[in-house]
């Protein structure tokens, strides 16, 4: 989730590709997530990943369980 001072709330692939006009690492990548087609395979994609996050995680105690 992200919201935005407005108070304006965008979740899942929305928020990312919000997100990465804020970040600099990200922000090469920020205008290929408004190409045609982005907002509905963008979703189905980031469902993908957020599905196996768990296989990422490095932690080995209970923080990244939060």
């Amino acid at each position: 989730h992200l919201i935005l001072p407005d108070q304006t709330i965008y979740r899942g692939f929305f928020a990312f590709r919000r997100l990465a006009w804020m970040v600099p690492a990200l922000l090469p990548f920020a205008p290929l997530m408004y190409l045609p087609g982005a907002a509905w395979a963008g979703p189905r994609v980031y469902r993908i990943i957020a599905s196996s996050r768990r296989r990422f995680e490095t932690c080995e105690n209970d923080a990244c369980r939060i």
